[in-house]
């Protein structure tokens, strides 16, 4: 019975949001909640709750920017590693440079961000490869 967890998950996150910006819950309670009902309804393990939960995240927070902000660790707490394989992000049509030296992650981020608005189509600027 996976089918579903996606957009039970999302639909949940979103109901539960007013319940966090009013104070009733902190960050910690939220995602709790969230993801044991997920690991109950669907039968998953927490790390696959909390993909879900990350992606309900990053999808809530570009749909409502701003409203989350105080959800999560701050940018500069986040520890993590060395970025190792960083990325460019261009314009599609002009190759102009957006952004440098960033993770793929946080460029398909920026990428998707660009697609709600409706701005110009952004893409990772991918290197040539080099001859063998």
């Amino acid at each position: 019975m996976t089918k579903g967890i996606r957009e039970h998950v999302d639909a949940h996150f979103a109901s539960l949001v007013p319940r966090f910006v009013e104070g009733d819950v902190d960050g910690t309670t939220f995602r709790r909640i969230i993801m044991d009902d997920a690991m109950a309804r669907f039968q998953i393990s927490a790390a696959t709750a909390a993909t879900h939960y990350n992606h309900s995240k990053t999808e809530y927070n570009l749909k409502n920017p701003g409203v989350l902000k105080d959800l999560g660790r701050p940018e500069g707490k986040k520890g993590g590693r060395p970025l190792e394989h960083p990325v460019t992000v261009v314009k599609a049509k002009s190759r102009a440079v957006v952004a440098q030296n960033i993770s793929r992650g946080a460029a398909m981020l920026l990428i998707r961000q660009a697609e709600l608005k409706g701005k110009t189509k952004l893409e990772i600027d991918e290197p040539a490869q080099a001859a063998a």
